[in-house]
């Protein structure tokens, strides 16, 4: 039987230290983890969906195809818990308030997007190693205290402390605020530490996978025109700015934001 990789790796407390005070991993945007929410998401099961190939190395994921909605929630979840450990204890007020989401007026939804989330496993081939593990492990409600408890998956945390995270809490309850589509953005731009000038129609079919010649021209205007308007009215709350040589060709430029902090565990032991 092959290796387990991720067996070779400590959790320390400095990992579990920087995923506990982290959004997101820099691989997720890089690697497109997270689709934007679609009339049809959360209904494709048992589906195997390519992440990332090459001559060494294969991620996959299986089960739902995860959405920017499902990222949302992972979000709030990280940022804003009680966390002891592994577990993640947060109520559903707490999620409610930061989501803004009306069809959080009972828990059915919760537990219905936290249930996709569980039964969605990564899959990495590296070598002649193989190993599946999910995000969530398992997650519950305590009547009592009016809390959900959601325990991380500790291979999820070990894969995650190989890459870069980023943390974002600062601004994440202004960028909830605004599309998925505009979010996706913001958060690949996060990425980048020294700042990125990206023109807005290369971003929207690197980041959102979308362009010309699969959508509609009209369904393409609506959506850029959307991210647009959205980021000329509230780019300035993540550094982020517009440059209009004309009306087709327009840049988005992200200054380095000093409350946007990324951040990598140094000292990574293997047994």
């Amino acid at each position: 039987m092959s290796e387990n990789y991720l067996d070779n790796i400590d959790i320390s407390k400095e990992a579990l230290s920087i995923f506990h005070n982290t959004n997101s991993r820099v691989t997720e945007h890089k690697l497109q983890f997270f689709k934007i929410d679609k009339k049809r998401s959360g209904k494709k099961e048992h589906k195997t969906r390519l992440i990332y190939k090459d001559d060494n190395r294969k991620i996959e994921s299986f089960g739902y195809e995860l959405t920017q909605l499902h990222k949302n929630l992972l979000d709030i979840i990280l940022s804003f818990s009680e966390k002891k450990g592994r577990i993640y204890n947060i109520s559903l007020y707490g999620i409610q308030k930061i989501l803004n989401k009306k069809s959080l007026t009972n828990g059915n939804f919760l537990i219905k997007k936290l249930k996709e989330i569980q039964s969605t496993s990564i899959q990495m081939k590296v070598g002649d190693m193989f190993i599946s593990f999910n995000i969530i492990n398992n997650f519950g409600y305590d009547k009592k205290n009016r809390n959900y408890f959601i325990e991380i998956n500790e291979n999820y945390i070990k894969f995650s402390s190989l890459f870069f995270n980023i943390s974002y809490k600062k601004h994440l309850e202004e960028l909830l605020k605004l599309s998925q589509y505009t979010q996706q953005i913001i958060t690949y731009l996060f990425t980048f530490q020294r700042g990125h000038n990206a023109n807005i129609d290369d971003l929207i079919n690197k980041v959102i996978g979308i362009n010309k010649d699969n959508i509609t021209i009209q369904a393409y205007n609506r959506i850029k025109k959307l991210i647009l308007n959205e980021l000329e009215l509230n780019g300035y709350k993540f550094n982020i700015s517009l440059y209009k040589q004309n009306l087709k060709d327009v840049s988005i430029i992200y200054k380095r934001d000093k409350d946007i902090k990324i951040l990598t565990v140094k000292n990574i032991k293997t047994k």
